[in-house]
């Protein structure tokens, strides 16, 4: 089980999941970040145990069953440098 406590104390970065978001099921990470003001910071992560109608790069649909993959989102807002960019990889 997932215990938010256990896991933030030990984040070690400057912006990107110092606001952390954990629910155990979601319609989609990605349009909770985009869609909830309360969530619209910059850096802010978003992780679900399970997602039930995501979606991925170019739009294709994600479902993540609880417990078998990691499902999260990371909202980087316009004022994240894009000379950063790069050094995010994606899946």
């Amino acid at each position: 089980m997932f215990i938010i406590e256990n896991f933030d104390i030990k984040l070690n970065t400057n912006f990107i999941g110092r606001n952390f978001v954990y629910t155990e099921e979601i319609d989609s990470t990605n349009s909770k970040l985009l869609n909830t003001k309360e969530f619209n910071k910059n850096g802010t992560v978003l992780l679900a145990e399970y997602q039930e109608n995501g979606r991925g790069r170019r739009d294709r649909a994600w479902i993540s069953d609880s417990g078998l993959n990691l499902t999260f989102s990371i909202l980087l807002l316009n004022t994240f440098s894009q000379k950063f960019i790069n050094l995010i990889t994606f899946g």
